[in-house]
């Protein structure tokens, strides 16, 4: 007993189960983090007093200690009391030690910092870093037997920051994102890959489907924008490619939808046009020269 109050400065909660899983000791930090006194703990089995714990990773963990006569480790949500605890289950001559600790915020934390990873906190779209991961995940890894990619690139927006402030051009993004997620379906994912450009990826969709969802994009960018800092309308230029028709992996797809929305920016603007084979021997020709030119 003096050894757990010993423990009772400790941030983590400690307690001991014997071979019949009942609580022979339980200190302060336990019993805050399992929101009973230790009184009502002591002497009682476990799996009647939190009945949730059994069936969970927790369970396996203790039964696993006490089995092997090693440690074990379980994290894990416990709904009953709203918290994700660590719990490392130590066997003892009398049962098992359980060092308990909240790690919620911990957690939360970690989303948090994968979210901001992953997702681009204008828009809530996912970001450049995460396109290209799912890009290459269905290219590489054979996922997907067709991939159609958008570039998107807004026309003319710089006018927008420079005539109503960057305050303004950032409220018009979040309503453009809105309104490229808005027209999707099940099978793509929108990106804002930076600035005011965006890219769709459409996966194994019939045929058509992605000139469809250009149609459509460009259709709601021509809709009147009005937010507390500006009123205005925007149109885009938009470049489609193809996996595997136009291109044979990611970065190649990704460069040959960047080539046709500029096609599209010679055009006018508020243009959606596929990357050709015409394009392809032009993109061609333009790399074979490239290194002419550094020299």
């Amino acid at each position: 007993m003096e050894d757990f109050q010993l423990l009772d400065h400790f941030t983590d909660g400690v307690m001991l189960l014997d071979r019949q899983w009942k609580f022979r000791n339980v200190d302060r930090a336990a019993a805050r983090l399992l929101k009973r006194p230790s009184t009502e703990l002591i002497g009682r089995e476990i799996w009647a007093e939190y009945p949730d714990l059994v069936g969970s990773s927790y369970e396996k963990a203790y039964r696993q200690a006490a089995r092997t006569g090693l440690p074990d480790t379980a994290t894990e949500f416990y709904a009953p009391l709203d918290t994700w605890f660590e719990a490392r289950a130590f066997p003892c001559e009398d049962g098992i030690t359980v060092l308990v600790r909240d790690v919620t915020e911990a957690r939360a934390m970690s989303v948090r910092l994968s979210e901001q990873a992953t997702y681009d906190a204008l828009t809530g779209l996912i970001n450049w870093r995460e396109l290209v991961i799912r890009l290459h995940r269905l290219i590489d890894d054979g996922t997907a037997n067709s991939v159609d990619v958008l570039f998107i690139d807004l026309d003319r927006f710089k006018e927008i920051n420079e005539s109503f402030g960057h305050a303004a051009g950032e409220e018009v993004l979040r309503v453009i994102g809105e309104r490229i997620s808005g027209s999707l379906g099940e099978r793509a994912c929108a990106s804002r890959i930076g600035g005011d450009e965006f890219v769709v990826l459409v996966v194994d969709a019939p045929e058509d489907e992605a000139a469809r969802v250009a149609r459509s994009i460009m259709v709601r960018m021509r809709e009147h924008i009005e937010t507390p800092s500006v009123r205005t309308s925007v149109s885009a230029s938009i470049g489609l490619a193809q996996y595997s028709f136009a291109a044979a992996n990611a970065d190649q797809l990704l460069r040959n939808a960047d080539t046709a929305m500029y096609q599209a920016k010679r055009l006018g603007g508020s243009h959606v046009r596929s990357f050709s084979k015409e394009d392809a021997q032009r993109l061609s020709h333009r790399l074979r020269r490239w290194p002419e030119r550094l020299q």
